[in-house]
């Protein structure tokens, strides 16, 4: 009787000890078990639309290289000119539209707290590859300038807002300047009256930075490969992954300069627009895009712009692309940082 109780007691023991690890996990929110339940736990919320008072205008074209370029826009009504917030849809450089799930979210925030919004469509890496998406991007920012005062908001406040792969596109899009990634034309764009794509803000949710740094920044995280393979982020290099796709190229070919031009961090630190603002979420459970890729380049535009330009948020047990993101309660401090930048008062008086 004695040698069968053994393996029993042997049995029972490693799954107390197992249980003891989770649970320590969860409660010090670190460790496999943290990452793997909290994404797995990280299910959609309830979030309804707050409605508001204004003019929605849908699939407007700003460019005409795709179909793809165009774009939505939702203005609050105002007695003046509201700054404006332009969405950069995510989905891997492959999938999603401007009325992603994620846009219709931040923009039913925004608009409802008096915030003009535009959400961009851009070309995926199935029609064009790098930097089509950039181009349009750009070209979006340029055409919602050059129209301002059609629409009804100000030329002068923009802010432009990504997340995941929008927020690539979009830190791109805000730290470099205007002579770089504008080939694509905005209609009626008029070369002898050049409209400038500036943003006085930026906004960045858990975007991908640096592409060639993915597997070593996820090692930092304490994120396995195996795990991070799972999400098509490890093997960054293959030719199935979605950064080859996007890229239309294989990075491991790439030289140090060609590494520099696809790289927000490089821009960050060879920023020319000294007034910028910054504003960066990531939660902390992420295993599609590591966490430190943002603290990277919060790091180097602090170095550039100073600890109260650049604002860094870690989510705590925030998955990628997780609702939590888009709570009211979460957006808030969103909205106070884009009231704080563009001078508007907290009743939403320009």
């Amino acid at each position: 009787m004695k040698k069968k109780r053994i393996p029993l007691i042997v049995g029972i023991a490693v799954v107390a000890l197992l249980l003891v690890w989770i649970i320590v996990s969860l409660a010090t929110s670190s460790g496999l078990p943290n990452l793997l339940i909290r994404n797995a736990t990280a299910f959609d919320k309830d979030i309804p639309d707050p409605g508001f008072e204004g003019t929605s205008y849908e699939h407007i074209q700003y460019a005409e290289e795709s179909d793809a370029e165009y774009l939505d826009l939702y203005v609050p009504d105002a007695e003046e000119a509201m700054p404006l917030l332009i969405l950069v849809h995510g989905g891997g450089f492959v999938e999603n539209d401007s009325q992603s799930r994620q846009a219709v979210l931040m923009y039913q925030y925004m608009r409802a707290n008096g915030y003009a919004v535009a959400t961009i469509n851009y070309r995926l890496a199935q029609e064009d590859t790098f930097p089509a998406a950039l181009n349009d991007v750009k070209a979006a920012v340029r055409y919602l300038r050059a129209n301002a005062e059609e629409y009804g908001y100000d030329p002068d406040r923009f802010a432009i807002w990504g997340e995941s792969a929008g927020g690539y596109l979009a830190c791109m899009a805000a730290l470099t300047g205007d002579d770089l990634y504008a080939d694509v034309p905005y209609i009626g764009e008029d070369a002898t009256q050049p409209v400038s794509g500036e943003v006085s803000a930026l906004i960045d949710f858990y975007g991908i930075l640096d592409f060639d740094t993915s597997i070593s920044d996820f090692e930092d995280c304490g994120v396995p490969r195996w795990l991070t393979s799972l999400m098509g982020m490890a093997d960054v290099d293959s030719e199935d992954s979605v950064i080859t796709q996007f890229l239309g190229a294989n990075i491991a070919t790439y030289t140090q300069e060609q590494l520099n031009a696809i790289s927000p961090t490089y821009f960050a630190a060879n920023l020319e627009n000294q007034d910028l603002k910054v504003y960066i979420e990531h939660g902390s459970v992420d295993i599609t895009v590591p966490r430190v890729q943002s603290e990277r380049l919060y790091e180097t535009l602090k170095d550039v712009l100073g600890d109260s330009s650049v604002t860094y948020r870690e989510m705590k047990n925030f998955k990628h692309a997780d609702d939590k993101f888009y709570m009211p309660e979460n957006l808030e401090p969103v909205k106070e940082f884009l009231d704080q930048t563009f001078e508007v008062e907290s009743g939403g008086e320009q």
